[in-house]
């Protein structure tokens, strides 16, 4: 509750420090036209001092965990054991992320802008913030490592990972233009004696419209007709193979 207040607050104050639009008035229009509905009440305006004393509530709520986190960092805890103890966030429970860190780069930000500047704003290897309020939560950061310009190094199931993505991806698209080409150079020309092949498209429009439903009795829904009769079943330890 108290985080929902101020987030909601500090998207009202942000919003009231947005540039307003210019916009004119007739001074005849405005002196002839009657009021057609009476004024509703303006919310209170928003202060920073109304967003910050929100902030700080935020905080105080947590003020016993987050001081004994501070006396074990000041007493030399490794900062990996007290995310074991203390933190909730799944993502530092990650083996990955937790060996190699949350990556904050200056010309790109996926974060919540809090975290993202409460990072930043460490300067060295191996400090430790200041808790801070987001949108998510409190957070304590350390600056766990830089990131050495270059090429990435993957592990060799990363590299197959993405080799089988590209792959896939590549063969998506080039089965996507055989096909548009195979179309467009086509004349389809449907023949009765294609028509069992053809799905029950009444059927499929019936139970797309919602007509087959569990009634409240809880009776189940009719089983679809089959599309013809000519129609053959797959055995039963069989997959059944798409018509053409």
């Amino acid at each position: 509750e108290l985080l929902n207040k101020w987030t909601d607050l500090t998207a009202r104050y942000e919003e009231s420090l947005e540039p307003k639009e210019d916009v004119e008035s007739s001074e005849d229009t405005k002196e002839t036209e009657e009021p057609t509905e009476t004024p509703s009440e303006t919310s209170e305006p928003v202060t920073a001092e109304m967003v910050e004393a929100a902030r700080q509530a935020v905080l105080d709520s947590k003020k016993a965990i987050i001081d004994e986190i501070q006396e074990k960092i000041d007493a030399g805890t490794a900062f990996e054991d007290l995310i074991a103890e203390y933190c909730t966030d799944p993502g530092m429970h990650d083996e990955s992320n937790l060996l190699n860190g949350y990556f904050v780069r200056p010309d790109s930000n996926p974060y919540d802008k809090n975290f993202y500047d409460a990072a930043l704003s460490l300067e060295k290897v191996g400090d430790v913030s200041e808790p801070i309020v987001s949108q998510l939560g409190i957070h304590i950061l350390k600056y766990l490592q830089d990131v050495p310009a270059g090429a990435v190094k993957l592990s060799s199931d990363e590299i197959e990972e993405l080799r089988a993505s590209m792959e896939e991806e590549r063969l998506s698209l080039a089965y996507s233009e055989y096909f548009d080409s195979w179309l467009s150079s086509s004349d389809v020309v449907w023949t009765a004696e294609g028509e069992s092949w053809k799905y029950d498209q009444d059927f499929i429009d019936k139970v797309q419209a919602g007509a087959f439903e569990e009634d409240e009795s809880g009776e189940e829904a009719p089983e679809a007709e089959p599309a013809a009769e000519t129609a053959a079943e797959p055995a039963a330890d069989t997959e059944a193979t798409p018509a053409p």
